[in-house]
């Protein structure tokens, strides 16, 4: 199966966090916001992995076509290679392998 791969220069060129602000689950002010975005862009550990429940608004407020399909799968990619890299908390990663377990049980 073929990882889709996050183009972190197609999202720079938004300049919005719209993704994040519109999320009914991620509450974050604007600030906390555009700092998350940033990380998460920029390939770094950021709290928007941990607590995105692949709802889809992402998607929904995206602006770049190009990408915006492709957001929740992405996230997921992201979480499965921080997973097998180390760089999550044990209790996250733990939580994520029964997730992750289960949903191949479906």
């Amino acid at each position: 199966m073929q990882r889709r791969r996050f183009d972190p220069d197609l999202c720079l060129k938004c300049g919005t966090v719209d993704c994040i602000m519109r999320c009914q689950y991620i509450h974050l002010e604007l600030d906390r916001a555009k700092e998350e975005h940033d990380r998460l862009v920029r390939g770094r550990m950021s709290s928007i992995l941990h607590e995105c429940v692949t709802c889809g608004n992402c998607v929904e407020a995206c602006a770049m076509d190009k990408i915006k399909d492709k957001l929740v799968d992405v996230f997921i990619a992201a979480r499965r290679d921080l997973v097998e890299e180390g760089r999550i908390p044990p209790g996250v990663r733990d939580l994520a392998e029964v997730v992750s377990a289960s949903a191949g049980d479906a």
